[in-house]
């Protein structure tokens, strides 16, 4: 059964995750940059991802497909992953000039 909407507890999850996963890579500059360029268009993108669920579901599965979906339809969930991504970076940092 797909969910109506997206909960503030998998959104948090998705946004810890990806943030997660970008800082680890060392890529905050310019995943912020482009989420940040790209957030007015955040609305088409989560139609874009829905017409293109026929095609990805069967390597992600629908539920992926309409969370991720459900995502991009808010554009303060962007703000809240850039935020967090930040956040991470700072964090990192703030651990990496301490022990050196």
């Amino acid at each position: 059964m797909v969910p109506a909407e997206l909960t503030a507890e998998r959104r948090d999850q998705m946004i810890e995750k990806a943030a997660s996963a970008v800082v680890k890579r060392r890529l905050e500059t310019m995943a912020v940059t482009a989420l940040e360029m790209h957030k007015p268009l955040s609305v088409v993108g989560a139609n874009l991802v829905l017409l293109l669920t026929p095609f990805a579901a069967p390597f992600i599965t629908w539920e992926r497909c309409d969370e991720l979906a459900f995502f991009l339809m808010e554009r303060e969930n962007v703000e809240r992953l850039c935020a967090r991504i930040e956040q991470l970076a700072r964090e990192r940092d703030a651990e990496t000039g301490a022990a050196a």
